[in-house]
């Protein structure tokens, strides 16, 4: 498959610094949700938010040469979609070390992979779903920020069938871009596919200036609706 490369457009550069901002003030429970249709786009600008937002505050260093980051990118497990199950184990492994006060700042968090959900079955969208709408039972234990990377059609999705995590939303962004092809095979997709983590998908997609430019598919895009259960389908599932 043949690619080009092409400059991020001015207006998807300052809806990413607006994004980035609003993180970058570090508030309690900020939940934002970032939607981008373009997933060449969306991982360039999720790997530029890692990089740019990741790097430790001044006075928050660790005492090991290892720094505590300030920003993580998780990618969702689709066979259990709990993205705070995710949060919670990437907090197990490393737990926060307080910094120069004794204080311990948690890291915030964007999750990625939720486009991938429209390829799995309806059950399992569905307790995706079901995970964002349990939002307010894990509030009181959440003092960080949390930005939901999805597709527009999931952005529809979520603010219907899912109205309590809705309701919590802090922000929502909308970038600009053409929908990523259906099947999403990246060149490089048996490598993503084995990937561990975001940070190894960024390598793996890109080996160049990912901050400035990102690469796109030749192939015309084809967009899949995720499921959206209806209000009778929730009803009866309570």
């Amino acid at each position: 498959m043949s690619n080009s490369s092409q400059q991020v457009s001015s207006s998807n550069h300052l809806i990413y610094e607006r994004l980035k901002q609003a993180i970058d003030l570090n508030l309690r429970r900020q939940i934002f949700i970032a939607a981008c249709d373009d997933l060449w786009l969306r991982d360039c600008l999720a790997a530029r938010l890692e990089a740019e937002l990741a790097t430790p505050e001044i006075g928050n260093l660790p005492r090991d040469p290892v720094y505590y980051p300030r920003f993580v990118s998780l990618a969702l497990n689709l066979s259990d979609p709990n993205l705070w199950a995710a949060i919670a184990g990437w907090m197990t492994q490393h737990p926060p070390r307080p910094n120069a006060q004794g204080y311990s700042r948690l890291p915030g968090f964007q999750i990625l992979g939720v486009e991938h959900l429209t390829r799995q079955s309806a059950a399992v969208q569905w307790s995706f779903l079901s995970y964002l709408r349990a939002i307010e039972s894990h509030l009181q234990m959440w003092e960080s920020t949390l930005l939901l990377w999805v597709s527009r059609p999931w952005l529809s999705s979520i603010e219907h069938s899912a109205p309590e995590f809705w309701q919590w939303r802090t922000g929502v962004f909308e970038f600009e871009g053409e929908p990523t092809p259906a099947r999403e095979e990246f060149i490089e997709s048996e490598d993503v596919d084995d990937a561990e983590d975001f940070g190894e998908r960024r390598r793996f997609r890109d080996e160049g200036n990912w901050g400035q430019k990102l690469l796109i598919p030749s192939v015309s895009p084809q967009l899949i609706f995720p499921y959206s259960p209806t209000a009778a389908e929730w009803e009866a599932a309570d």
